[in-house]
């Protein structure tokens, strides 16, 4: 339930090849081996400790090993609660860490000398489903955290002091997305370096000066990018490379001055300062996604594409020959198109950036792919790959559909409530539909048109009938900013992130629910006798250690 974020990006700076600087680290090794993914590593001060959450069958555990000798020691809790992330004091004799579960929020401190650990003590209780970071300050009687007010608010940053139980929401930039999560502490100094977007989506880096409680941005990059670290010397800013990363690079505090300071052959995410003033662990893994179709009357499943790359977002056209999906087969995001009938597939962008794409939709006359962007609306030539961008403020966008073969739907946030707005093809201009409407989910059959009212209730049909079905199907509409919840006559299919993640379809007539497909990824598209998920092979990743050439 704690969802590691692999997020990824860096503005484009052009150089001549000769000017390019080497690599400060051009080898990695491994630091853990075991099953399943190892994520979210600290460094004991002498160096021989890590502790680090392993994550294997839905369970969260934290674990202390002895970089040394390979031991290692769990800490467990009693009533069965989930462990991680931590962070070791910088006296490195205790720890602070999250201890949670679908119910309980909690944050506690434990002793530990060698690989024997004490008696978890309670120091803050946070809501339930909320789900943060902690980490010590300089000082080892402070600790900064994040929480929430609960599943779907945005986080923000707090810090408590141990010895008074005091705690203080400190300055930070203004709530988006999911708000203020992602910060790293300066390696000398109380400072904190925060990573978090704004209104545009753009990723903006901040310093908060934990003493004065000063907030300064440093600077901003508009790509899919997130959780930037200090480096050993305060001085610089550590980001991963362009989408999909292979590098670590160092920005100065304005954003100039790119280096490459890793580069190397594994796939990189969440990268974390080594405790030798010069090197730096990453996540890396081996999980790839595959395409495959359901028949919903046979029961056979069959593959779509199967490589060993990252294939996502797959969506029939509306004639129901082909589908479209992304795929990572060039080493870029680029949009591919299958044949159902020949099951030839082919290539039709040639993207040379690092773009990102959340959703896909066929226009109903299939000459359109519409995708969207984390801040973008893009319209696809489906035979030439030629790309329009909407023109509309960059934004959080959600709920995306074809009101038209000319005219695109989608919605974005007018102050604090979702509208919908449709773009004109045509006249290549934007109108606001009523107010009355938070999202409309447009289908070429109007009676399987959803329509979600500002009040949060469900209808259907283009004579708007209110929707019976279980659960809260306000809450079930949309998966992030994708659709969720689809109908096709008297069905109804959504995908139930609870578990394994599954498919399901309900029967309206006799109130029936089964379980089509399992999935580790929500997208899916239905249309008529045939399903398409996304599968994942087996997921897991390791830690990894950048060895320094000096």
């Amino acid at each position: 339930f704690i969802a590691v974020l692999l997020v990824v990006m860096v503005v484009l700076v052009f150089w001549q090849v000769w000017q390019a600087p080497q690599p400060s680290a051009r080898f990695a090794r491994a630091l853990t081996s075991m099953d399943g993914n190892e994520v979210f590593p600290s460094f004991s001060a002498d160096g021989r400790r890590m502790a680090f959450m392993s994550v294997k069958a839905q369970r969260l555990r934290l674990m202390v090993k002895d970089l040394h000798n390979g031991n290692s020691a769990e800490i467990n809790h009693p009533d069965g609660l989930n462990t991680g992330p931590g962070d070791w004091s910088k006296q490195g004799d205790k720890l602070v860490y999250l201890a949670a579960s679908a119910q309980r929020c909690e944050y506690y401190t434990v002793e530990i000398k060698g690989l024997t650990i004490g008696e978890p003590r309670l120091i803050h209780r946070c809501p339930a489903g909320s789900y943060g970071k902690v980490l010590f300050t300089h000082n080892d009687q402070r600790v900064v955290f994040s929480e929430n007010a609960g599943p779907g608010t945005p986080y923000s940053i707090y810090e408590l002091d141990l010895t008074t139980q005091s705690k203080r929401r400190l300055n930070q930039p203004d709530l988006y997305l999911s708000g203020n999560s992602q910060f790293d502490l300066h390696p000398h100094k109380d400072k904190l370096l925060i990573s978090s977007p704004d209104k545009q989506q753009w990723e903006g880096f901040y310093t908060l000066d934990l003493t004065t409680n000063k907030l300064d941005l440093l600077f901003k990059q508009d790509a899919y990018i997130c959780c930037g670290i200090w480096d050993h010397a305060g001085e610089n800013v550590i980001l991963m490379g362009e989408h999909p990363a292979y590098q670590l690079l160092s920005y100065d505090l304005a954003g100039k001055n790119k280096q490459v300071i890793f580069s190397g052959s594994r796939r990189i995410s969440l990268p974390r300062r080594f405790n030798n003033g010069a090197d730096y662990v990453f996540l890396s893994g081996d999980k790839h996604t595959d395409i495959q179709i359901l028949d919903l009357e046979s029961g056979e499943v069959g593959n779509i594409a199967n490589d060993t790359v990252d294939e996502l977002l797959a969506t029939f056209s509306t004639n129901h020959q082909v589908i479209g999906y992304i795929s990572m087969a060039s080493g870029k995001e680029q949009v591919w198109k299958y044949d159902l009938a020949s099951g030839e597939r082919r290539k039709i962008t040639a993207f040379t950036d690092s773009r990102h794409y959340l959703d896909l939709h066929w226009s109903p006359d299939d000459r359109y792919i519409a995708g969207l962007t984390f801040n973008e609306l893009h319209l696809i030539d489906s035979t030439t790959g030629e790309v329009t961008v909407v023109d509309f403020p960059q934004t959080e966008i959600r709920g995306v559909s074809f009101k038209s073969a000319s005219e695109l739907s989608f919605s974005a946030k007018e102050g604090e409530r979702w509208r919908v707005y449709t773009y004109h093809t045509d006249t290549q201009s934007v109108t606001a539909e009523s107010p009355e409407w938070a999202f409309i989910q447009f289908t070429p059959d109007r009676d399987n048109t959803l329509w979600l009212s500002a009040d949060h209730t469900l209808y259907y049909s283009a004579q708007q009938i209110k929707a019976d079905i279980p659960g809260t199907p306000s809450a079930i509409l949309l998966n992030g900013r994708q659709w969720n919840l689809r109908k096709q006559d008297s069905l109804w299919y959504w995908y139930d992130r609870e578990g394994p993640g599954q498919i399901k379809r309900f029967h309206a007539q006799n109130g029936s629910i089964e379980s089509l497909a399992e999935s580790g990824v929500g997208h899916f598209d239905v249309q008529g006798r045939s399903l398409l998920f996304i599968n994942s092979s087996e997921s897991q990743s390791n830690l990894f250690r950048t060895i320094s050439q000096n």
